[in-house]
């Protein structure tokens, strides 16, 4: 009888949190960012209820750079760290070409059907660093947006090998490079230091994370970043 009572509960839960999903899957569907999405993970659940993932974050980036749309409708963006396509598609919208850099190879084939009726979107599968090798990349099961060449977190990883390119070494025509977008899990000191050449020539506007507690003045990114002045996001 216990277990019936239990089964029970457990069911109408489960129930109701999937009626509560579904009801925001519908209200959101005209806005959904992506149409191929994982099973049980952390950003694929976040798009499944609201319909995307990071939208204010990157609407406050776009109103904050609003004098530079004209730039933008005329540039390149590079979205390193692509994972499903999110950021790309609300980035196709702004740029006239965007590349994706995605290493997890089934990432990059989720990435793949999202983008597949964006013609300005252009997919790289492999990551950008500080050098040019095949490395150990940790993959989160559970958030791939957690996934890192960094192996901090050794829960629910599990290990692929993974291209790694320095940026100034891929081949590109990086001519009206305008912006660039770095979320790589503690990797983005690594891709400044292969991207000096790039960034130095053509000074995109760069919007990157960081997990440094004390706030941007104790950031150690490579002197190639010296020119530039820091807005501080805090969510």
């Amino acid at each position: 009888m216990k277990y019936k009572i239990k089964r029970s509960f457990n069911f109408w839960t489960n129930f109701l949190i999937f009626k509560f999903l579904e009801s925001k899957r519908s209200k959101k569907v005209k806005k959904q960012t992506v149409s191929v999405v994982y099973n049980n993970d952390y950003i694929s659940n976040e798009v499944i209820a609201f319909g995307g993932y990071e939208n204010d974050l990157q609407n406050t980036i776009f109103k904050f750079l609003k004098n530079f749309k004209n730039r933008f409708a005329k540039g390149t963006c590079l979205d390193v760290g692509a994972n499903i396509g999110t950021s790309s598609l609300n980035f196709s919208n702004y740029f006239k070409k965007v590349y994706g850099f995605e290493p997890d190879e089934t990432t990059f084939k989720i990435y793949n059907l999202n983008i597949k009726n964006k013609k300005n979107i252009y997919p790289l599968n492999f990551g950008l660093g500080n050098t040019n090798a095949t490395k150990k990349f940790y993959v989160d099961e559970l958030n791939k947006g957690e996934s890192s060449l960094k192996p901090e977190i050794k829960k629910n990883k599990k290990i692929l090998n993974v291209k790694i390119k320095k940026l100034d070494d891929v081949k590109i025509n990086f001519t009206d490079l305008s912006f660039v977008k770095v979320d790589i899990e503690n990797g983005e000191s690594d891709f400044f230091e292969g991207a000096k050449k790039i960034i130095n020539n053509f000074k995109p506007v760069i919007v990157f994370e960081y997990r440094k507690k004390k706030g941007l003045k104790n950031l150690t990114f490579p002197s190639v970043l010296n020119e530039y002045c820091f807005f501080e996001y805090l969510e």
